[in-house]
């Protein structure tokens, strides 16, 4: 399970172990670019610039999908888009 919180707006939300096992190569590929690691046994913290690469990394993952990984995909997309509008930091944090 992983936590994704944004304690300024109270938004948040949360990978089930399917989900964040599909999601793996944008975490991965996040990694390889940032140096932050986004898996279930630790906590990090994003800045906007962050969800933006996250977003934009999901985007790219998603043509290599079949429908239902899109799916859930694409729900992670719109679950990060409002944790950007107020530039705070974002608190992710692992089981």
């Amino acid at each position: 399970m992983l936590d994704f919180s944004n304690t300024m707006n109270n938004h948040h939300f949360a990978l089930n172990n399917v989900e964040l096992r599909i999601l793996q190569p944008v975490f991965w590929e996040f990694h390889a670019k940032t140096g932050l690691s986004i898996d279930e046994y630790g906590d990090t913290r994003l800045i906007p610039q962050n969800l933006e690469l996250l977003i934009n990394l999901a985007n790219d993952y998603i043509k290599t999908l079949d429908k239902q990984s899109m799916k859930i995909v694409i729900e992670f997309i719109k679950n990060l888009r409002p944790m950007i509008i107020d530039k705070n930091t974002i608190w992710v944090s692992g089981d």
